[in-house]
């Protein structure tokens, strides 16, 4: 296959969605907007379904998949105009299934591929050239070795506690490490996600913890150069986490790590504060993160949202989570018991 897989699955999602319009009376994007004003998954991010946005969407303008909670509400839309135009019988396909589509299509991209020996790597040689006063001096940041090991338990402190590290220069300005174009509001939705950008809008650079974290958000929303451009500035300030995920052979899958472990410890600082938490579980899970996708689902589960719950038990217990077939189960007759006691 010479097609770039992610961009293809990508696209072919995008083409679903387009065909769903189409079953659906192909409602323009203005009444798309206003119909998903009537919607019950409206929340927070998407209050209704903006037509440049759905526009740039739908027509493949967007780079990325789009966020599910964005997709949800477009079912949702396309279901109440089916509804109005009297195409209830068109089988349409519910949340449930839309969700293990959009999952399916996000997951793709970590289908194994054949290494390419030319493809940039996140190890260059050197990240910091010699001084010109001492040409032959060594780079104060190691070279990344060939074989270097996955990322230690140790880049990070217990999971009770996230202090800022003192950093051997003068901290960094705002200006310095945030992106040249932080200003285009629509690229920074893109790269970081909403709560990712309220995260930047907020940032404080002192704080190399929260500096780090976006970096793990940008590598696995899938712009890795994004990332790199915060690693790379963090770990010339003398941040090893920074340089340890900079050279981590497995950038992702050691970035799915960190993710799954700052929601964790948001959690416990902040019981009941569960946004943040369920946003780095979901990019964890999204790169096979077991346990993420497990608690993902638990946390569904509780909010009595059950597709995209069995969802995540699903894609858990296919990665080797032992309680996750259980829970699947447990999820599957409680449903079941509800539907049958449900008035008709």
């Amino acid at each position: 296959m010479t097609d770039d897989h992610p961009a293809a699955a990508r696209t072919a999602f995008i083409d679903q969605l387009n065909d769903l319009r189409e079953r659906t009376g192909n409602p323009t994007l203005k009444e798309l907007r206003q119909l998903s004003l009537r919607t019950d998954s409206r929340d927070n991010q998407y209050r209704e379904l903006a037509t440049s946005t759905t526009h740039d969407i739908l027509t493949h303008k967007r780079k990325r998949l789009p966020d599910w909670r964005w997709v949800a509400l477009f079912i949702e839309t396309c279901h109440l105009a089916a509804e109005v135009k009297g195409l209830r019988h068109e089988p349409l396909g519910g949340l449930q299934d839309w969700n293990a589509r959009w999952i399916e299509a996000r997951t793709s991209r970590r289908t194994p591929a054949s290494p390419n020996p030319a493809s940039p790597t996140l190890a260059p040689p050197n990240l910091v050239p010699p001084s010109p006063a001492s040409p032959n001096s060594a780079s104060p940041i190691p070279a990344p070795s060939t074989s270097a090991p996955s990322m230690p338990s140790s880049m990070l402190p217990p999971h009770t506690a996230l202090p800022t590290v003192a950093l051997p220069v003068a901290t960094p300005r705002v200006r310095d490490l945030r992106p040249a174009w932080s200003q285009d509001q629509d690229r920074l939705v893109e790269t970081y996600g909403r709560t990712g950008v309220r995260l930047l809008e907020r940032l404080d650079t002192s704080d190399t913890h929260a500096c780090l974290l976006l970096a793990v958000i940008a590598m696995l929303r899938g712009y890795p150069e994004e990332s790199r451009n915060w690693l790379r500035k963090l770990a010339n300030a003398g941040d090893m986490a920074a340089l340890r995920l900079f050279n981590d052979p497995a950038p992702e899958t050691a970035a799915a790590e960190l993710a799954y472990r700052y929601g964790r410890e948001h959690l416990e600082a902040h019981p009941g504060r569960d946004s943040l938490a369920m946003f780095l579980y979901r990019l964890a899970a999204e790169h096979d993160h077991v346990d993420a996708a497990f608690q993902l689902a638990v946390y569904h589960q509780r909010r009595e949202e059950y597709g995209p719950a069995a969802v995540w038990f699903e894609h858990a217990a296919k990665r080797g989570h032992p309680d996750a077939v259980v829970r699947s189960g447990d999820l599957a007759a409680q449903v079941m018991a509800e539907q049958a006691i449900a008035p008709s």
